[in-house]
């Protein structure tokens, strides 16, 4: 790679740098549904944001073409590479953070799950077993973490005689894969046990008489809160999961396509046998990822016309109880929707989609810097 090449592989990848703060920092700032002022406090932020960023890629662009005037273009550029993936570890680390303040909220919602299978068991007077979640669990834990010893193994054994800047780069790459599985086990668990009461509630409510169906009223609403909280838990978690999945698939047919590289430079290349075992891995994730939160929106979708066919026996129950879901389900403003599965504002899509190419762009430079 010649050096304008160089130039500009660094130059895109502080630019995508820029566009990841600044949908970081909209997001995280601004996240308040009922602000009626939340529009105009992204754009001045993320505005505000944007300036700073611009002055800061201007200067360090600047640093790395000082390379074209002194004959250090290398330690320079290493200079340069180390600045980023040490503000890029921040932003990670950061990120992180704001995560699990977000999943404190799962052990509410554990509880209130537990609380509301128990109301529903009073009512229904079944049971709910969880011998399915259990089984599920077990092959999730097995492929995932077995998987992640693998890939860990081998980048770690190549990691070793390389340069400082792949293991700083392995480091928190392997933090962020323990704490992201970890969180998926619990968010999965606690999925599969509102769908085994999602269950057993629409159950109940096919089969439930005009006695019955007057304590409908009194679960529905909690049914309707749980829902939301659900929703509001996992919409990132399963958003980030999908991206990362693209992500490594994408550097995958990325160095193989593109760099061609050899079965040297890439440990799991060698083995037919390991490539199988990845890609299956990689497919088998993306099933049991969009399995449960696709079955657990279709029977939410149900309980929800179960209850609409209910209303319209003239039991005279309140309209807004059945609205709630219709209305997190429409397309709203600044926010894209599939079928209530997603739903995520702009600034978080802007940054994820800046966080791919960056991602790239530095295993780019991570294959120079190996070289040197």
């Amino acid at each position: 790679m010649n050096e304008t090449e160089q130039r500009l592989i660094n130059l895109f990848s502080w630019l995508f740098f820029v566009c990841k703060w600044t949908g970081f920092t909209s997001y995280s700032l601004v996240n308040d549904p009922g602000d009626k002022n939340q529009d105009r406090k992204i754009f001045k932020r993320t505005g505000v944001s944007i300036f700073i960023n611009i002055v800061i890629i201007t200067l360090l662009v600047l640093l790395i073409d000082v390379r074209t005037c002194v004959g250090t273009s290398d330690s320079v550029n290493n200079v340069s590479t180390l600045i980023a993936l040490t503000i890029d570890a921040l932003y990670f680390v950061v990120l992180v953070l704001i995560m699990n303040f977000k999943q404190t909220r799962v052990v509410s919602i554990f509880y209130r799950l537990v609380a509301f299978g128990e109301l529903v068991e009073e009512i229904t007077r079944r049971k709910i077993d969880e011998s399915k979640v259990q089984r599920f669990l077990r092959i999730y834990v097995f492929v995932v973490y077995s998987s992640l010893v693998v890939m860990l193994a081998t980048n770690w054994w190549q990691a070793i005689n390389i340069n400082p800047f792949l293991l700083f780069w392995l480091l928190k790459d392997t933090f962020l894969r323990f704490v992201s599985f970890s969180g998926e086990i619990l968010i999965f668990y606690y999925m599969f046990i509102a769908i085994t009461i999602a269950r057993k509630f629409n159950g109940f409510l096919k089969e439930a008489d005009v006695v019955e169906r007057k304590q409908i009223k009194q679960i529905f609403q909690t049914y309707c809160d749980l829902k939301h909280d659900i929703q509001n838990i996992t919409q990132v978690i399963i958003f980030f999961k999908i991206v990362w999945l693209i992500i490594e698939l994408a550097i995958t047919f990325y160095q193989i396509i593109i760099l061609g590289q050899s079965s040297d430079e890439e440990p799991y290349l060698d083995s037919p046998i390991t490539l199988v075992y990845w890609i299956f891995e990689l497919s088998l994730e993306v099933c049991l990822l969009l399995c449960p939160f696709i079955v657990y929106y279709r029977e939410t979708s149900m309980t929800f016309f179960l209850y609409d066919d209910i209303q319209n026996d003239s039991l005279g129950l309140d309209y807004k109880e059945r609205e709630i879901f219709y209305l997190q389900t429409q397309v709203k403003r600044l926010k894209f929707t599939t079928h209530g599965l997603l739903e995520l504002d702009w600034p978080l899509f802007y940054t994820v989609a800046a966080l791919v190419c960056t991602y790239l762009v530095y295993l780019v430079q991570f294959q120079q810097l190996s070289r040197v």
